[in-house]
């Protein structure tokens, strides 16, 4: 048993810095095929001149940090395929936070997350069955918007992380 007077990590400011805490209180698979228009150069058509486009269309609420809370969000989740590199020079986030209304959201906030192709049939089987939080980690914040540096699913809230969700801190 730990005492008093040793510090809960879980508690470190630090952590709560640029971090959101989502309650998902619906979600869809959205799929879309159809022929390609003109305008979409050859290299972005799916078989030569088919637009396709698969992903989860999320809404929910933030429930932590407090200066955000019960504000609304949208959230898409598109997957991504192995020609997609990340790191130094290549993608340097794995999704967007946009905290002004974005075209086509008439209120609240959006969120872009991408996911590797081959999770797919994870991502729907949790979301269906068990996945309730979405825990969001930025970086590069300003007023707008914010770069995700990753992002998390789960059934609850920790323990942990009352103290922040209740306000107490960050």
């Amino acid at each position: 048993m730990a005492s008093s007077d040793t510090p809960n990590t879980a508690l470190d400011r630090n952590l709560f810095d640029s971090r959101l805490l989502l309650e998902i209180e619906q979600w869809e698979c959205t799929y879309h095929l159809a022929l390609s228009s003109d305008l979409i150069p050859p290299e972005y058509r799916f078989q030569g001149g088919l637009s396709f486009s698969r992903g989860f269309e999320l809404s929910g609420r933030v429930v932590a940090p407090a200066r955000f809370r019960d504000r609304r969000f949208r959230i898409w989740m598109s997957p991504f395929g192995a020609d997609w590199k990340f790191g130094r020079n290549e993608m340097d986030e794995v999704g967007r936070v946009y905290f002004v209304p974005q075209k086509g959201i008439t209120s609240g906030s959006a969120i872009t997350l991408f996911f590797p192709e081959a999770t797919l049939d994870t991502v729907s089987t949790c979301l269906a069955s068990v996945w309730k939080y979405l825990d969001v980690f930025t970086f590069g914040e300003d007023p707008d918007e914010a770069s995700v540096s990753g992002f998390s699913f789960t059934k609850g809230i920790d323990q942990a992380l009352m103290p922040w969700v209740s306000g107490d801190r960050a």
